[in-house]
């Protein structure tokens, strides 16, 4: 199972994993990016996300394609909108028999998303707006 959205509204965490739970997986993992409300001394008062919707779902489905086993299962989520600090913008959960192979893949769809998804992302701190 892969299962990727973009959502304007906040991501249950707790539903997501209820989600991928199975008793033929042994592990899962979760990786939630959460607005950092300070980055060294500026303070940042929200993030603004937009995307290229079709192309970034279809660029998830790929990254989460290229790691995906049948017996593993992968969600990935990312907020658009406008957050505040500590929101979590982005999620990826994965069930897996086993602890090893579940990190590796969480690792692999968070590095890759960063640079291949059309995900952008424009900063409100204290010092600009």
């Amino acid at each position: 199972m892969i299962n990727v959205s973009l959502q304007d509204k906040k991501i249950n965490t707790d539903q997501e994993i209820q989600h991928l739970k199975s008793p033929y997986k042994g592990a899962i993992v979760t990786f939630h990016g959460t607005v950092r409300e300070w980055t060294d001394e500026v303070k940042t008062i929200s993030i603004t996300y937009t995307a290229y919707e079709k192309m970034a779902i279809r660029e998830m489905i790929n990254v989460s394609k290229e790691v995906w086993t049948e017996d593993t299962a992968i969600t990935v989520i990312h907020r658009i909108g406008t957050l505040d600090p500590m929101d979590t913008a982005v999620f990826i959960g994965v069930a897996a028999p086993h602890r090893q192979e579940a990190f590796q893949i969480c690792t692999h769809i968070i590095e890759e998303l960063k640079v291949r998804v059309p995900i952008w992302k424009e900063e409100c701190n204290a010092t600009k707006s």
